[in-house]
């Protein structure tokens, strides 16, 4: 089965991108949790960040820094979540990528993510189209881009 991110890093599958560099692309996640829920992949396929060569580890850490800081502004949150799975465990892991990435998930006190944890509702939604292009334009505006 094809890695859906190398589909994505080859053009053959569409994504929101938000930014890229020379080893990363940022892109949007496609059943996020809040809005800007944002994801940071190597374009080289890695199944550990322990495979990575440490220039391209380094370049998709400071990617990630990056992405929070530009999902924190163009979002309004308060914080962020940053989650890195290795072979995930969790029910979600029928969602599983085997491909290094990081999730971006902007947080603020209270807010939906924490309540549908505590109520156990599912909170992955399929946002429309146009709500995919209004998170993806205010995240690129955030960059400067």
């Amino acid at each position: 089965m094809a890695c859906a991110f190398c589909e994505i890093v080859a053009g053959r599958k569409k994504q929101h991108i938000v930014a890229e560099d020379a080893h990363t692309l940022a892109i949007l996640d496609h059943m996020p949790l809040v809005p800007g829920h944002t994801l940071v992949i190597p374009k080289k396929h890695y199944a550990s960040i322990m495979e990575m060569p440490k220039e391209e580890l380094c370049s998709l850490i400071l990617h990630v820094a990056k992405m929070e800081k530009a999902v924190l502004k163009a979002t309004g949150a308060g914080g962020a979540d940053i989650r890195q799975h290795y072979r995930p465990f969790l029910a979600e892991s029928e969602l599983k990528v085997n491909h290094v990435h990081f999730h971006v998930i902007p947080r603020n006190l209270d807010d939906e993510m924490y309540k549908n944890l505590l109520n156990e509702i599912p909170m992955r939604k399929m946002p429309s189209e146009a709500e995919f292009g209004a998170v993806a334009k205010k995240i690129k505006a955030a960059l400067g881009k």
